[in-house]
Order: C-alpha cells, then structure tokens, then sequence
C-alpha cells in the first residue's frame, strides 16, 4: 500500500497516528485513527512475516491464523477494547459505549490533566449500567502502542529475514 510494505512500515505509520493523537487527546478524530492502526496491526505482522515463519510461530506458540488472534487477545494490552472500538467505527454500531468526560473536576480522578476532556470508554460489566467500569482510551492507545514497539525491537531481526 502506497510505501508502506512491511509489518514495521505499517508500525511506523500507527506510531504517527499515536503521536499526532496524544498532540490532542480529546480530539475523536485524532482517536479514530491511532485507533484503527492499532486494530489492523496484527493483521499486518501475520500476513508479513508469522504466517510465513513456521520457526517464528512455534517459537510464540502459535499454529495458525486462528491461534495468532487468541495469542494477541491475550497478550496484547486492551486489543479487545481496540478491536471493539474500531469494528464499532467501521460498521456505525454505538457499541462500546464512548463518551468524552472531563472539563473542570469533571474527569474521573487520574484521568487527564486538570481541566481537560479525555475520552473514555466503558468496559467490563454491563457496558452502560452503573457497575461499568471506564477506561482513558488514552490510556488504552498508550498500552497497546507500547506493547507492539517492544514486540517489534524484540522481533526485530526474525522481521527482517534474520533467523530464529
């Protein structure tokens, strides 16, 4: 696609989304994309290097496509609460629930600068009944981000061709 061909080409292009998020944390716009990279990362590393690498995948634990899905789903910080959000982005359904809190005191505790919006998402129990829990889509980004830049040095050399 365009110049971006490789697994760590696409890594590269979500790292820019997420900079240019956390440029504006309260922007849905700014969400939205770092958002839909995050979501569409995995797809790239398995189709540009794990389905390819039967080493690799042994190595992960990994058999298939089917496996590499639950493998992320479990070890990738929040790639659930990213996928629902995308999907939901995708295919217009209000689901998670999402809303933007904050302004003076208005934010939970712990969420965002004092006086600032953060966009939040509900999680866990109920998606909308009072016992649900939120979650800083900051915060969230933040994670899942982190989580691919260490997959990624970790992997660096197998990505490139290197042996395992």
């Amino acid at each position: 696609m365009f110049d971006i061909h490789s697994p760590h080409d696409y890594l590269e292009m979500a790292t820019e989304n997420v900079q240019v998020f956390f440029d504006g944390v309260e922007e849905a716009g700014k969400a939205i994309n770092a958002i839909n990279s995050l979501n569409h990362l995995p797809e790239w590393v398995w189709k540009g290097w794990l389905r390819g690498s039967e080493p690799d995948r042994k190595r992960l634990g990994i058999l298939d496509h089917s496996s590499w899905k639950d493998w992320v789903d479990s070890e990738v910080p929040h790639s659930k609460t990213i996928r629902a959000l995308s999907n939901g982005i995708k295919h217009f359904d209000r689901q998670p629930i999402t809303r933007k809190s904050g302004g003076w005191g208005r934010a939970r505790w712990g969420q965002g600068r004092w006086g600032s919006s953060v966009l939040v998402v509900n999680i866990n129990s109920g998606q909308g009944s009072d016992d649900a829990k939120s979650l800083s889509v900051s915060d969230a980004i933040r994670s899942n981000h982190d989580f691919w830049l260490r997959f990624f040095e970790q992997n660096r050399t197998l990505m490139n061709g290197g042996s395992s």
